[in-house]
């Protein structure tokens, strides 16, 4: 997705995010600042104040611990994982937990149900992203909506505490685009009276001022902010830019109106209520809560890896090398001003204290790992065999299994399941797979490969023709070649590749062109990304009968997609199929015996709106059907 983890080749971040347990095993987030950054503790000291307005309870707001102007760090509280780290960690069948388009607009619900609290305390945070939201799941492996935190106010102003600097922002640096018109608009309007303020108006962009001009940022304060007038709406822009990226990625549409008045109320959001926008977040609300939402959510298999949120930088106009001086009279370790030093230094107690409680518990860790190290180099001394005899006696004792055996290779991710409501009178959400663990689609760098969740394994799928690395640059060029040779599994993989656009550019109607192919082949798992497609309207006109036929053929060779798919057009009626609950539930409960953990939820549902005798006559069909196969 287009700008929301964009890791440039900086060797420090201005900004990032460290996540770590405190001694009471509370989840706290380390906001860290580079040494360049300017100001860096007047802007701390700023956040710092605009959390203290929440006094600690706001439901909405992680708690604030304290502040460390001279290691530049800002330590708050707040349970779960960055939306940014959420969206690169698959969950089994799906992408990411937002893949389905209900659990989309229930996270945009919530994130604005936040923004308007938020502003109903008056403060106006200046650039949600998605590194500044943190999620956690509930106690049955949900996301819990109701918990989300916002956990960095960087460039927060209220009335209260109102901004006397002009924002470290570049307006016209890639990426900058979350940043509204109006908010660009009083960045560059705020520059250019500092500008003049230090006798630079000539002076353009940072790297051009003088290092005396550079070094007046740090104590230069100024009463008249012009980034203080701005209201909500900047907020929402922030927001609506966001979801638009995120609905740019492959997302499970429940129902048609989602697909078709999801990408509207983006487009909205980013408009100001004189050109079609807004008047407010609760009008924003009431339109969203009008829309029909499927109510099975899906179950998290994976949590996020804790590593650092590096995107979190605030697109500072700064060098591309931050590790590079900003000013000749820049320092490494800034001082604040005197109110902002008195400020902090009355935190810094409460933080020394948490600090020496971790150093304690570290200690005492490495002192255990000592200890057990000792007493195995005794074990071994005792034996009379150096070490390297010992690494020899394994080597032989492994004998034909090599250490490094290759993986077994991976089955092909469970279907991307979004369960549709039974009771929906209109499309029900369909699922697709997530491309196989292959070099054809191997996870982009960053990003965990996808773990089925438990009870959502995938059936078995013909297996790719094994191919050997590539020399080219082309990371598909061998998969392209047999492709081109009429392989149906190397053309069903590549068609994935452009499905999901890895190893190339995203191209649906490329992919789609590859999974026709294989599917005349009569390849069961070409066939169901093909229905899929068709059933969707992804790089090809929407058309159901065409998406029944192709699901059908599936089906019918064993593929558990092809099955579960078929089941939901039963279930309402699509593709020329009849309406039929009886025969919606033979196919699901088939794909549901191959561990689909959709179709599971699913027939679950379904089960008990059939009577015993509709029940009775279904799975002996299920069983007609499985023993033909064998």
């Amino acid at each position: 997705m287009s700008n929301l983890a964009d890791q440039s080749g900086q060797a420090v971040a201005a900004l990032q995010l460290e996540k770590f347990l405190s001694s009471k095993n509370a989840e706290r987030w380390c906001k860290i600042m580079s040494p360049g950054y300017p100001a860096a503790a007047y802007w701390l000291c700023q956040e710092a104040r605009i959390l203290q307005e929440f006094n600690h309870t706001h439901p909405f707001v992680a708690r604030f611990i304290g502040v460390d102007t001279e290691r530049r760090i800002l330590v708050t509280e707040a349970p779960g994982y960055t939306l940014s780290q959420w969206l690169t960690t698959p969950q089994g069948a799906l992408d990411h937990p937002f893949q389905r388009s209900s659990d989309l607009l229930r996270l945009l619900m919530a994130v604005c149900r936040i923004a308007d609290a938020i502003h109903k305390k008056g403060v106006i945070h200046c650039g949600l992203r998605p590194d500044a939201i943190c999620i956690n799941i509930d106690s049955q492996r949900r996301i819990d909506y109701e918990s989300i935190r916002i956990i960095d106010f960087g460039f927060a102003h209220s009335q209260q505490h109102r901004l006397e600097k002009p924002l470290f922002l570049d307006t016209r640096q890639r990426g900058a685009d979350y940043l509204s018109p109006a908010l660009k608009q009083s960045i560059d309007k705020d520059w250019a009276a500092y500008c003049q303020l230090v006798g630079e108006s000539d002076k353009s962009s940072w790297q051009e001022y003088s290092a005396k001009a550079r070094s007046d940022y740090e104590t230069t304060l100024m009463a008249h902010i012009g980034s203080n007038h701005l209201d909500w709406q900047v907020d929402m822009y922030s927001i609506g830019y966001w979801f638009s990226q995120i609905s740019l990625r492959r997302i499970d549409y429940f129902a048609p109106a989602h697909q078709e008045k999801l990408p509207k109320i983006l487009g909205r959001m980013q408009k100001s209520f004189w050109r079609g926008g807004y008047r407010n977040f609760e009008a924003l609300l009431h339109e969203l809560h009008q829309l029909e939402l499927d109510p099975q959510a899906p179950v998290i298999g994976n949590i996020p890896q804790t590593s650092s949120v590096t995107s979190l930088a605030a697109l500072p106009s700064m060098p591309d090398n931050l590790d590079l001086p900003i000013g000749a009279a820049a320092s490494a370790t800034a001082t604040a001003p005197a109110a902002s030093t008195a400020f902090a230094e009355s935190l810094e107690a409460a933080r020394n204290s948490a600090s020496r409680k971790q150093l304690i518990n570290w200690g005492a860790a490495v002192a255990s790992a000592l200890a057990i190290g000792l007493l195995a180099t005794y074990v071994l001394v005792n034996k009379g065999r150096s070490p390297q005899t010992e690494f020899t006696q394994q080597s032989v004792t492994l004998g034909n299994v090599p250490a490094a055996a290759p993986a077994k290779p991976a089955a092909p991710p469970a279907d991307k399941a979004a369960n549709a409501e039974p009771a929906a009178p209109a499309v029900a959400t369909v699922t697709e797979s997530a491309p196989a663990t292959s070099a054809a689609a191997s996870p982009t760098p960053g990003e965990a490969a996808a773990v089925p969740a438990p009870g959502e394994t995938s059936a078995p799928a013909t297996p790719a023709p094994a191919t050997v690395a590539p020399a080219t640059n082309d990371p598909l060029a061998n998969l392209r070649q047999q492709a081109e040779k009429g392989d149906p599994a190397a053309q069903t993989q590549l068609g994935l590749a452009y499905r999901n656009g890895k190893g190339v550019q995203q191209d649906l109607e490329e992919a789609v062109k590859w999974y026709t192919r294989a599917a005349e082949k009569n390849h069961a798992e070409a066939q169901a990304y093909l229905g899929f497609m068709y059933m969707t309207g992804r790089g090809v006109r929407r058309n159901d009968a065409e998406a029944a036929k192709w699901h059908r053929k599936a089906a019918e060779q064993g593929n558990a997609l092809g099955q579960y798919n078929l089941g939901l057009m039963y279930l309402h009626g699509r593709g020329g199929t009849e309406t039929s609950k009886v025969k919606a539930y033979v196919w699901l409960k088939l794909a549901a015996e191959q561990n689909n953990g959709s179709a599971q939820v699913q027939l679950a549902t379904l089960a008990q709106q059939l009577s015993k005798a509709e029940l009775q006559e279904a799975q002996q069909s299920a069983g007609a059907i499985k023993a033909r196969k064998q």
